[in-house]
């Protein structure tokens, strides 16, 4: 099962909607990845705790590479992080992302 959640307007819920979600369902025994594109990073932040202190572990560091065509990628599983939940993993948000 996939879900996205999106919409421009800002307030209307969409990062706790997105954790509410992914709670269940790995509280359900579903693997579950959060990918936190907003620049403000709430949804990091709520599954974290803190944002990640290196922005190259976040997806704005992801997609710096990706674009860099280098031949020494970390790969995405260098990006994900767990978090204090079991089978709940997040690919952290940063505010590079607004560029």
């Amino acid at each position: 099962m996939r879900r996205v959640v999106f919409n421009q307007k800002g307030g209307v819920g969409k990062s706790t909607i997105t954790c509410n979600l992914a709670a269940i369902s790995a509280a359900q025994g579903k693997r579950v990845l959060v990918l936190d594109l907003d620049p403000q990073g709430n949804s990091t932040r709520y599954l974290l705790g803190h944002n990640p202190e290196n922005p190259t572990e976040t997806l704005a560091g992801f997609f710096k590479e990706m674009l860099s065509f280098s031949f020494h990628n970390k790969g995405i599983v260098g990006y994900i992080h767990p978090t204090p939940f079991d089978g709940l993993f997040l690919m952290a948000a940063h505010p590079e992302l607004e560029d």
